[in-house]
């Protein structure tokens, strides 16, 4: 026989944990004397205390003293109140100033700007009215010399024209460039050694001064052009570009763009030393080129990798240090070149890392030209594998144009610098256009951009 006992007790607990269920309405059809205002029902299931699993019906949070979305915090978030207005135990009150009856934060809103109906063309920060200033941009153009680089060069120059266009023209929200220098160098540094298309010193890193092609063959152009676009300069700043961007294609094959920009802007009163022991040349050759103030964009153009050269035996074709092909030598023998470190210490030395901006148009392979370094590096394509029956290495990219070769160098110096403050920008010498690492250059200098504020 089965005896089933009667406990008070338990017949007590299932009364209150149905009453509580009646007075939260979960899973009922019906509510006792449920109350009708929200906030007060609202409190009635808080203040049901004495079960500790009870239902929270969460809504977005208000200003009214409750914790509406039931995260067990009060009237926490910042926009529960409108703009100028703080949520004060329970209710919004004005935390700024009333003007015109609506209250407002001077700090901030461009209408009252620092006082009632003080009006503000730019953005009003901290009661000030400032509007963003453009810096002076110093652009390095750094465009390989090589026999393959005919394309190329064409290429770079239709990107040049569409960033000329750009130049008096605002960026977004923001002013048009107000100066802009431009300097044209090459990766030709020269050869100690009798090598088809290198000389003893090449272009030395000078800036080029005279066209090695078309209609403007042989004239001569200032070391850097100097261009302001609301000064009407553009016809000036488009011959200057189409003219000195030639620079023919009969140059040294060991291409040392690093190297090159490196002296082109280094100071010759810095302890740096260059190929056969000559100083750099930004305080000299190129002397008001560099501001201290600028946005600095250096911009190479090639097919190849860096190949700066520490050890100059490298190009002795009969080097006994050094076997191999010339062609294969800076792949196989990178311990005859610069580190990165040389490159990355020294553009800081001369520029504030974080103001500069490294554009590589090489042979990264197209579909990588929008991901960061790292994601670049890592790709198959980007390994250096040799190519025993063409005696070089596998190209990373191929188009109408030819065939390019991984940057890894270039690739990672870019990294760095991103690392240090600055941006890393890339293209491909095999993508049919170039106009998207335009568009991403302008928009790393536009975040570059600082705001001049009056006083309020």
């Amino acid at each position: 026989m089965v005896v089933i006992r009667y406990d008070p007790s338990v017949t007590l607990r299932y009364a209150w944990i149905a009453i509580a269920l009646l007075g939260s309405g979960c899973g009922l059809l019906f509510d006792l004397d449920a109350p009708e205002d929200a906030a007060a029902r609202d409190a009635t299931v808080r203040d049901a205390t004495t079960l500790a699993d009870r239902a929270c019906l969460a809504t977005a949070e208000t200003c009214n003293g409750l914790d509406d979305d039931c995260d067990e915090r009060v009237d926490e978030d910042a926009d529960v109140c409108d703009p100028g207005q703080a949520c004060v135990e329970g209710a919004c009150v004005c935390d700024g100033a009333l003007c015109d009856d609506e209250c407002v934060d001077l700090d901030s809103d461009p209408r009252h700007c620092g006082g009632c109906g003080a009006a503000c063309d730019g953005v009003c920060s901290e009661g000030a009215c400032c509007v963003p200033q453009s810096p002076p941009i110093d652009v390095l153009l750094v465009i390989d010399t090589s026999n393959s680089m005919v394309e190329e060069q064409g290429a770079f120059g239709s990107l040049l024209r569409s960033f000329l266009e750009r130049w008096d023209a605002p960026l977004g929200s923001l002013p048009a460039l107000d100066s802009v220098h431009v300097g044209v160098i090459t990766p030709d540094l020269g050869s100690a050694f009798t090598l088809p298309g290198c000389t003893a010193e090449g272009e030395n890193g000078e800036m080029q001064t005279r066209s090695r092609g078309g209609a403007c063959a042989g004239d001569v152009f200032p070391r850097f052009l100097s261009f302001t676009p609301d000064r009407g300069e553009r016809d000036r700043a488009e011959e200057f570009l189409r003219c000195v961007m030639q620079v023919g294609t009969g140059g040294c094959g060991f291409e040392q763009p690093l190297e090159a920009s490196l002296k082109a802007l280094t100071p010759s009163a810095s302890g740096r030393r260059f190929f056969q022991n000559t100083p750099g040349l930004g305080d000299t050759t190129h002397d008001g080129f560099l501001r201290p103030d600028s946005i600095l964009v250096i911009a190479v153009v090639t097919d190849e990798d860096d190949c700066s050269i520490e050890d100059p035996e490298l190009m002795n074709s009969s080097s006994t240090t050094y076997s191999g092909s010339l062609n294969l030598r800076c792949h196989e023998h990178p311990e005859a070149l610069h580190r990165l470190l040389r490159y990355r210490e020294g553009l800081a030395e001369i520029h504030p890392p974080e103001d500069t901006i490294l554009l590589v148009i090489g042979g990264v392979p197209p579909r990588l030209v929008e991901a960061d370094a790292g994601t670049i590096l890592d790709a198959p394509e980007m390994q250096e594998t040799v190519d025993a029956s063409m005696n070089r290495l596998v190209a990373s990219c191929t188009s109408g144009s030819g065939d390019a070769y991984p940057p890894r160098r270039l690739v990672e110096l870019a990294g760095e610098i991103q690392g240090d403050g600055g941006a890393a920008i890339f293209g491909s010498v095999c993508a049919p256009g170039l106009g998207a690492p335009l568009e991403r250059t302008l928009e790393a200098i536009a975040d570059r951009y600082e705001l001049a504020c009056a006083s309020p």
